[in-house]
């Protein structure tokens, strides 16, 4: 009895010993898929574009930005599910690798919904930019193309018998000697003659539907690699990981230590770590395939302005302080918000932020055209007037919104107003044309009619452009905010042309509004320039990239803009134009 009693005694300890150290390991391997899975969720919650200096958004380096170009570098939409989204945030980005070398091999994997296109852009540089074109939209065809630094195609050839379905695509693009072999899917597409640059840009633009781009992969010339992306965060990485680990385990270790029964309280522990695991995991899963593709701010999005939290949701600001700020004592986003890509910037030229923010006058007083910038306030312009008093000559007020402001160009005297008064200027034999661009961003026709009448009849306009369509909220206000602004130019006897505001053709959203300022313009014999229906026509739109997104130009759509309005001036009020305006002059 007593043998029995001695020999079986250590074989329950050692049994015991045994579950004990399995559940220790089974506890410990939990901690640690717990800390991967929470290491996933908070880097990917935090997977900006910002956090990703190695790619540049063409739209921030605009003198004159149009919307979301800062907004897309805040939020998750153009990296939802760790790929490049180029079609979120209004569509048309272009995101450009920030490297300056000479290209070799190029490889990457892209997706096109329906209609959707891809520009593979290269040989990019001050001057000029190559390009390639993936499409399933008839309308803009799969093509090689080379172009004009503002945009404007000088010449494109069509890539026969290319066929892509809904779905993923693989593609390689390589230089055999002074030609470019474009492959997609394995097989050759086409073979066009470019001469490689020793120094240039490559990157990728899209237009307004699905085009999402991943797995890059960029080497130089000498076949070394550049740039392996996969558009993941990275950041948060190993430390964080470990530091998770490491969290879990004090946090077991105190509960094992303080807990008497330590059996009851490994198995808690386990069960604990296993709804930590679930939950993580459902919330991981969730976030990633449904909260961040969407736009979580309380009024529509993304039209406004977002970036305050102020905007956001509650949801969307509770994720924010657990998932972004709550884990980082020192935030990244603090040191990459000042990082401006030099180099890039330097090659390409680029101008530097646009000085003029509020009014701009053109003016052509001493044969050199000149812009002046004016607050938009009445006694900023009865100052401005009085130190720099209008000749003789004929005086033009431009009203509109963000589009005839001028968003989107690539400098202030590329925008359409600086255009037009440089062309109207041209040949005037010494009379002066003086152009104003009162129009204003995100305003509709009301606000702009209170500025009217406020103050900017002190400009004394011969001729009043109405541009609008876009911003007004309904049919109904606009049918009304229109007809108001057209009783305030003809009681300060001022002459009126409407333009139909222009959008992108791949977008059908104001047709009514055109409607309205084509009767009203029928009704008071108001002439009226379809500056839409110009962009839009067949020898027009795919003559280059003309759109940053669907409602602004680019600066060679703004070129294109302005020649169409400079001549419809032209036509509408011919030779004895500056007679009739000379002749109000005089009786003011």
């Amino acid at each position: 009895m007593l043998t029995k009693t001695l020999t079986s005694e250590p074989v329950g300890k050692i049994k015991a010993r045994g579950v004990a150290r399995s559940n220790l390991i089974l506890n410990l391997f939990l901690s640690a898929v717990a800390a991967l899975i929470l290491t996933e969720v908070v880097g990917y919650s935090r997977n900006i574009l910002l956090l990703h200096p190695e790619w540049i958004s063409s739209k921030r380096l605009l003198a004159n930005a149009p919307m979301g170009a800062n907004e897309a570098y805040f939020s998750r939409n153009i990296l939802n599910r760790n790929r490049l989204n180029l079609h979120a945030w209004h569509g048309f980005n272009e995101i450009l690798l920030n490297r300056v070398f000479s290209l070799g091999p190029l490889r990457f994997k892209f997706f096109l919904g329906d209609n959707a296109y891809l520009n593979i852009v290269f040989n990019k540089n001050q001057d000029s930019f190559c390009g390639v074109r993936f499409s399933r939209n008839p309308k803009f065809p799969s093509m090689f193309f080379q172009a004009r630094t503002d945009g404007k195609f000088l010449l494109h050839k069509p890539i026969q018998n290319l066929v892509l379905s809904q779905g993923w695509h693989a593609s390689r693009m390589t230089f055999e000697g002074k030609s470019l072999v474009v492959e997609c899917d394995g097989i050759v597409r086409g073979k066009f003659p470019v001469e490689p640059l020793r120094q240039q840009v490559i990157g990728f633009r899209s237009g307004n539907n699905v085009a999402i781009v991943d797995d890059v992969e960029v080497s130089d010339s000498d076949g070394k690699l550049i740039q392996r992306e996969n558009f993941r965060n990275h950041r948060t990485g190993w430390l964080f990981y470990f530091t998770a680990f490491a969290s879990l385990l004090s946090l077991n270790a105190l509960i094992f230590h303080f807990c008497r029964n330590r059996r009851t309280a490994l198995f808690s522990l386990i069960s604990l770590e296993l709804f930590l695991i679930f939950v993580l995991f459902i919330y991981g899963c969730f976030d990633y395939y449904f909260w961040s593709y969407g736009y979580r701010y309380k009024r529509p999005a993304p039209w406004g302005t977002v970036r305050d939290l102020n905007y956001t949701t509650l949801a969307e600001k509770l994720r924010i302080l657990f998932f972004t700020r709550f884990p980082f004592y020192d935030r990244e986003y603090t040191r990459w918000m000042s990082y401006s890509p030099v180099e890039l910037i330097r090659f390409l030229q680029i101008p530097s932020v646009a000085k003029y923010e509020h009014i701009m006058v053109i003016r052509n007083d001493s044969g050199a055209l000149r812009m002046d910038d004016v607050m938009d306030t009445g006694p900023d312009i009865q100052c401005y007037l009085a130190e720099h008093p209008f000749r003789h000559g004929t005086r033009i007020l431009f009203l509109g919104t963000s589009q005839m402001w001028g968003s989107g160009a690539s400098s202030p005297n590329e925008r359409i107003a600086s255009r037009v008064g440089s062309l109207l200027n041209t040949g005037t034999s010494g009379r002066n044309i003086y152009v104003i661009n009162a129009s204003k961003r995100g305003s509709n026709s009301f606000e702009l009619l209170s500025n009217c009448k406020d103050h900017l009849y002190l400009f004394r306009p011969d001729l009043v452009i109405l541009d609008l369509s876009n911003n007004d909220s309904d049919a109904r206000s606009f049918d009304k905010g229109l007809r108001s602004l057209l009783e305030w130019t003809r009681s300060i006897h001022s002459k009126t042309l409407f333009i139909l505001e222009a959008n992108s053709p791949e977008v059908d959203r104001i047709r009514d509004r055109h409607a309205i300022m084509r009767n009203i313009s029928t009704q008071y014999h108001v002439p009226l320039l379809d500056l839409n229906g110009y962009l839009t026509s067949d020898n027009v739109y795919d003559s280059g990239f003309l759109w940053w997104d669907l409602v602004h130009l680019t600066s060679y759509g703004q070129e294109l803009a302005a020649e169409f309005i400079a001549k419809g001036i032209r036509d509408h009020f011919p030779s004895n134009f500056e007679k009739i305006l000379n002749e109000t002059n005089d009786t003011r």
